[in-house]
């Protein structure tokens, strides 16, 4: 057997220009997709080079479903003083709920900035920090790769607006007729409770397993649903799971994606439109289906070890 081995890549090669190359890529479906499985929920992005007073914010964002604002600063450098004061001015400025840092390298001395940024806000704002890789294998394209480096210890990803929006009422309507669905697929309610629909893209389910639950998601912005399993970095068999997601998409006779936050994400995507009503039955189909086989397989694995 042949392989190849993985080379990384300076980041100048990849994007010669921080504001015109890696801002442009970060903000594509590519690049968005790609930062949201590592911070663990779906960005949409609003706008590039924001204005905030007499500075500009690198991507002004949203999280999904919702109008919680997530202001994003780029580095392709090693972290300095001025860009921490600038994702703080950016956050404040913005009235953000989630700032993200992204930089080649984090010093020690941001690292613990923002840790004491994350202990201070009390649940108000998250920040989140992370390092920015290039790889290749070969003669190979560069592949970008996130580091977690930082996250919030307790944010929470609600709602806080009364005021909803076209898409946050398009969602719960969503759930509230999963849940009508639901209710007839009595091999669901087996393995799972059904939550108050929710204005979010998201609907959590407890599967009896501390450290760990499902959920089943839908994105209007990337036109797909999917079902995920989360688990908790601070859960003790870890890494012995992530081991088995080979075997795990063996089981489900589907791709499991592996998302590159500290928390894991264990996600199976299917496309789809949420704007297209006449096909919502068969996303409900699909989540009852693939929820509750996704459990039993994951199950058959944890009780092996």
């Amino acid at each position: 057997m042949r392989l190849g081995s993985l080379k990384r890549v300076p980041l100048r090669e990849v994007w010669k220009n921080e504001a015109q190359d890696f801002s442009k890529w970060l903000a594509t479906k590519e690049g968005i997709a790609l930062l949201s499985d590592a911070v663990g929920f779906e960005i949409e992005p609003v706008e590039t080079e924001s204005a905030v007073d007499s500075f500009s914010l690198d991507i002004l964002a949203r999280i999904a479903g919702t109008e919680q604002i997530v202001v994003i600063e780029n580095q392709i450098e090693d972290s300095n003083h001025d860009h921490l004061g600038k994702l703080v001015t950016y956050a404040a400025g913005k009235d953000a709920s989630c700032a993200v840092w992204i930089v080649r390298k984090a010093r020690d001395a941001h690292r613990k900035a923002i840790e004491f940024l994350n202990n201070t806000s009390k649940g108000n704002i998250g920040y989140f920090l992370l390092e920015i890789e290039a790889w290749k294998i070969g003669d190979s394209e560069p592949a970008p790769k996130f580091n977690v480096v930082e996250v919030p210890n307790d944010w929470a990803r609600t709602e806080s607006d009364n005021t909803l929006t076209p898409t946050n009422k398009l969602c719960q309507r969503f759930w509230e007729e999963f849940n009508k669905y639901a209710m007839g697929r009595h091999d669901f309610l087996k393995k799972f409770k059904l939550r108050k629909p929710q204005p979010q893209n998201w609907c959590d389910f407890a599967i009896g397993r501390s450290g760990m639950w499902m959920s089943a998601n839908v994105s209007d912005f990337h036109k797909r649903i999917r079902v995920m399993v989360y688990v908790s970095r601070k859960y003790a068999m870890n890494a012995s799971l992530l081991d088995n997601v080979p075997r795990l998409s063996k089981m489900m006779g589907a791709e499991i994606l592996v998302g590159q936050g500290a928390d894991k994400t264990l996600s199976i995507m299917h496309k789809f439109d949420i704007r297209e009503e006449s096909k919502w039955t068969e996303a409900f189909a699909w989540y009852c289906d693939m929820l509750p086989k996704y459990r039993e397989a994951l199950f058959s694995v944890l009780d092996e070890q």
